[in-house]
């Protein structure tokens, strides 16, 4: 009896395909079985691999996606398997991702390949510049998503080559810095050949009111993001767009200097399909209150899914207005960066008020950053996000100040009673939040007393609480046993010793990210626990413990991490650190505060064995000699370098005077400090932090 291979599932043929790595025989034969095991391996690899033993010229296999970020090569490695691709595999290959490439000129002689098939093109943070593009996009006639965020090379001429690809329909020019008001010719030109663009990113660049009445031709356009383009204005800008954008779902705008809050919400009626909806940073000049604005203008959006109102001022007549409006259908809420107000001002705004709020369908709420915001008006918005799945409140205190404890005092107010049963209302309201998947409550003055009930919340998968010296062993003696599906764990900063996740091995056999900081009590049990753990990422803090012995028996246990922290382990050798080197993916290390385990000899070994590694952290080594320096900025595959304090390399003009040596980009920071250049220096190869 015959199986049926197709049966198989699609995300179990990529992990084999994975697994083999450079079996290229193995491989070979697997995609001969049918065709989805072909898609598989074409999907999960990058496919720069010969079929069987075959190295001759055009042996190669034809991909249908070539993506460099699932794995990550150094821009050295990329750039010469990128030069080793025969143009005969390109021919089939319809996605493309060439993201952190700081050499791809090959990409010119490729173009021609990949005209009839090549549907998307990724470059994002890469060395690309405008003649390239203008060389390689009339080549690309079927294109339709092209990537180019983060890449500072280009300045905006490279626009003239978009009017050869009329069938884009996403296009993401974000923080580029393009100077799209010089090139005003060609973005006229080419905006209207651009019928089926749905999606634009041009935030963070230089964008006038010319340019955003060009996108009146593009009516079949769904997102919309212009932040951060300050020369826009409202009236003659923005207010343009509402006639024609009418398929508009997200929009994304500000700060707007030029107009008040109150004048840019009037105009949101205008866009009455948009479902998400983002005003951030928008300037408070002899506005109305944020209440009575969204009173008159809210209510025109009946749509709406997703709202952000970072950096504006709020109460609870806010939240009340969104209930009645939008509340059946909001989904997204950020409230980040609100005006700073202690918790007496917002307790105020409390009384004699409605508190009755819904917001059944919240999955999603952000309030982070928001400066002594009161409790019991944090319980009211709580208690009304029963479906909640993602809460960040870092950032928030969840204990007063002793500048507002005064103030409750002189009022009258019973601050002790009155905080402790605040205190036990959110941890109980938090125990209820049975969808919760993601909590982040990272510098926000917590106790033991706010988590009790954590035991209760069975499906979490990401968990922040760092920061908080407030928090000890105490709640999670019971309460990580039920955390079975957790996969991020960050408790740095937390008096929390590890003993209890030691106790329930199981707890650790999913987690894919682990931050500790101190003393760990129990090092030997902790080692082992994790010996099945995925783990990914994994920083072990100002553990004074932790020895040499330690360390090799966490490393071998765990050969995929790819972001490893050190920081402070004044109890490691030069020799013990040289374990480092049996991670084959690391890509980011941070060996700072190290005292004398760091000497030149041993980070030029560790740098030279592991060849993956893109960031660096060195901060505080003043043993490092300059020879350190030139050695790392000789290694290119290396993206970013922190020497701060190391005052041993010299000063932040002679360190200057050896990076601008180099051919390739690279962040720094310097020994004396950190310093920032405009976006005109970043063009350069050289780049300050």
């Amino acid at each position: 009896m015959s199986s049926n291979w197709d049966l198989v599932p699609i995300g179990a043929l990529e992990q084999i395909a994975e697994c083999l790595g450079d079996d290229y025989s193995s491989l070979s034969n697997m995609r001969l079985v049918c065709t989805s095991w072909r898609d598989a391996v074409s999907s999960a690899r990058i496919c720069l691999c010969p079929r069987g033993y075959d190295d001759s010229p055009g042996a190669f296999v034809r991909p249908r996606v070539m993506d460099f970020s699932r794995r990550q090569f150094s821009p050295v490695m990329k750039s010469g398997y990128l030069d080793k691709f025969q143009k005969d595999s390109m021919r089939l290959l319809e996605r493309c991702v060439l993201d952190n490439m700081q050499r791809i000129a090959s990409l010119s002689a490729l173009a021609p390949a990949m005209e009839n098939c090549l549907l998307e093109l990724s470059l994002q943070n890469s060395a690309v510049t405008d003649g390239m593009l203008l060389d390689v996009l009339p080549k690309l006639k079927l294109l339709r998503e092209l990537d180019l965020q983060g890449c500072l090379y280009l300045r905006g001429e490279c626009i003239r080559g978009l009017e050869y690809t009329r069938e884009l329909q996403v296009l993401k020019l974000g923080a580029c810095g393009m100077d799209l008001v010089g090139a005003l010719d060609a973005w006229k030109a080419v905006m209207p050949t651009l019928k089926n663009l749905r999606m634009l990113n041009i935030m963070n660049n230089i964008v006038s009111d010319e340019c955003i009445k060009e996108l009146v031709g593009c009516t079949k356009l769904e997102y919309l993001d212009i932040r951060k383009c300050p020369d826009v204005t409202l009236y003659e800008g923005v207010y343009h767009l509402s006639r024609s954008l009418s398929r508009l779902e997200t929009f994304k705008l500000g700060p707007l200097y030029h107009c008040s809050t109150d004048e840019i919400w009037q105009m949101i009626p205008r866009f009455k399909h948009v479902k998400a909806l983002e005003i951030m940073g928008a300037v408070e000049r002899h506005a109305r209150p944020l209440t009575d604005v969204l009173e008159t203008s809210i209510w025109h959006v009946p749509r709406l899914e997703k709202l952000s109102l970072m950096d504006s001022q709020f109460d609870w007549s806010t939240i009340k207005v969104l209930s009645i409006s939008c509340g059946a259908t909001l989904e997204y809420l950020n409230l980040s960066r609100s005006q700073k107000k202690n918790a007496f001002w917002w307790d105020q705004r409390l009384e004699h008020q409605d508190t009755t709020v819904a917001f059944p369908k919240l999955k999603v709420l952000k309030c982070n950053n928001n400066s002594d915001i009161s409790l019991k008006f944090l319980n009211h918005l709580l208690a009304a996000a029963p479906s909640l799945e993602d809460l960040d409140l870092s950032g928030l205190c969840l204990a007063p100040s002793a500048k507002t404890t005064r103030r409750y005092l002189v009022s009258g107010y019973q601050t002790g009673s009155r905080q402790l049963k605040e205190t036990y209302e959110f941890s109980r309201i938090l125990g209820s939040l049975q969808h919760l998947e993601v909590l982040k409550l990272a510098d926000t003055r917590l106790e033991d007393v706010h988590c009790t009930h954590l035991n209760q919340l069975g499906n979490l998968q990401i968990v922040d609480i760092s920061k908080n010296a407030g928090v000890t062993d105490a709640p999670f003696d019971s309460g990580v046993r039920q955390w079975d599906n957790i996969k991020v764990l960050k408790l740095s900063g937390t008096q929390v010793s590890v003993n209890s996740f030691v106790a329930v091995g199981t707890v650790l056999e999913q987690l894919e990210e682990l931050h500790i900081s101190g003393t760990i009590q129990r090092l030997q049990e902790f080692c082992e626990s994790i010996r099945s753990s995925p783990l990914k990422e994994l920083h072990i803090e100002d553990c004074e413990n932790l020895n040499d012995e330690s360390l090799g028996i966490i490393l071998s246990n765990c050969p995929e991490i790819k972001d490893l922290s050190l920081a402070g382990c004044c109890g490691l050798s030069p020799d013990g650190l040289l374990q480092v080197t049996m991670l084959p993916k690391l890509e980011r290390l941070n060996l700072s505060r190290l005292h004398n385990a760091l000497d030149d000899d041993t980070l030029q070994s560790i740098v030279s064995s592991n060849r993956s590694i893109s960031e660096l952290f060195l901060s505080g080594h003043e043993n490092l000699s300059r020879d350190s320096l030139e050695f790392l900025l000789s290694s290119e595959m290396l993206q970013f370098v922190d020497i701060s304090f190391c005052f041993g390399i010299g000063n932040d003009d002679q360190c200057t005077e050896i990076v601008t040596k180099r051919d390739s980009p690279i962040k720094i920071r310097l020994p004396q400090g950190t310093s920032r250049l405009g976006l005109a220096h970043a063009r350069r190869s050289l780049s300050f932090e």
